[in-house]
């Protein structure tokens, strides 16, 4: 499966956008922060991986290399806020915060952020997350 720097990298040179102005695109201060994107170097924050997906009309799961194949006649809508998706799902699943850090793998805190402070993850933790859940990057994000 492919990964998010090598499909980044594809859809730019398939769009035939600069860097620089996919960041003015995306309401990015610097082309640096794409290039550390496409390069492997750095992760989207939540919010920015929206965007991204929204400007090239692809799924997230995609994007991220979830899925091979992205059905191009999904439009998608933010329906929810990743917060909200996050505490409804735990709470339909019956999964508590304990339940979640138990493991190691996702922090009491992190929570706490996410559920009172209204803060979203980075996207690899967006990530271990949808894994984690077996629910999609989509989904997760409140995008349906």
């Amino acid at each position: 499966m492919k990964t998010f720097p090598s499909i980044l990298s594809e859809l730019i040179k398939e769009k035939s956008i600069t860097k620089s102005a996919l960041s003015k695109e995306l309401g990015l201060s610097s082309s640096s922060v794409i290039s550390a994107w496409a390069l492997g170097k750095k992760m989207p924050s939540l919010e920015n991986a929206i965007k991204l997906a929204n400007y090239f009309d692809l799924s997230l799961d995609y994007l991220f290399g979830f899925k091979e194949i992205d059905d191009k006649n999904t439009k998608y809508k933010q329906v929810s806020t990743f917060n909200e998706r996050l505490k409804s799902y735990m709470n339909n699943e019956k999964i508590s915060q304990n339940q979640m850090t138990k493991n190691g793998e996702f922090y009491f805190a992190n929570f706490n952020q996410w559920f009172y402070k209204n803060s979203d993850p980075d996207m690899s933790t967006v990530i271990k997350l949808a894994k984690y859940l077996k629910v999609s990057l989509d989904y997760l994000a409140g995008r349906d």
